[in-house]
């Protein structure tokens, strides 16, 4: 039987792993800031800039990736909170952990990531069941997180391979459901 406590828990861990990501997203994007400006330094200047911009190129890519591992720890946080949530709620009468959560996120799941390092992501809600896409841009797309109904990410310019993968991440879900 889960406790409440259980459940606290592992709401407490899902919130630690939300801070990580979001402070590794930071770090990330104050690493590509720098970059950018080494490099405008650098050719303002006249410097050769190949060998740094390929070694700044290499601490994005891996700040880049502690990055994405912070979000997929996020989400592993975010999958065992609602487990336990869910555990608890269907064995304790007359409470409903998870509609006490905005943030009740079932599941994440990637749809695309662009050469430029922009990446989206499908968020089922649990607790409405809405769909959502979370468009998490590099720098120079503006840098800011920014999270839109599925209809209204598809109607809006909805011609780019994000939305392709979309369209066949959902289909695949859908297909998935039938069986």
């Amino acid at each position: 039987m889960v406790t409440k406590e259980q459940v606290e828990r592992a709401r407490q861990a899902w919130q630690a792993a939300t801070e990580t990501a979001a402070l590794e997203h930071e770090n990330w994007s104050t690493l590509l800031r720098s970059r950018l400006k080494l490099i405008c330094s650098l050719t303002e200047s006249g410097t050769a800039y190949k060998p740094p911009e390929q070694e700044a190129d290499r601490y994005s890519d891996a700040q880049r990736n502690v990055y994405v591992a912070a979000d997929e720890a996020m989400d592993k946080c975010c999958e065992e909170y609602l487990a336990l949530a869910n555990q608890f709620d269907s064995t304790t009468p007359g409470h409903r952990l998870c509609d006490q959560s905005i943030d009740c996120i079932w599941s994440t799941q990637k749809v695309y990531s662009s050469s430029t390092g922009d990446r989206w992501d499908l968020l089922l809600s649990g607790a409405s069941e809405a769909t959502l896409v979370r468009h998490t841009p590099n720098l120079s797309s503006g840098g800011k997180v920014r999270e839109t109904s599925v209809e209204e990410f598809l109607s809006t310019d909805g011609h780019g391979p994000e939305h392709d993968a979309l369209r066949a991440l959902l289909r695949n879900l859908a297909d998935g459901a039938k069986k």
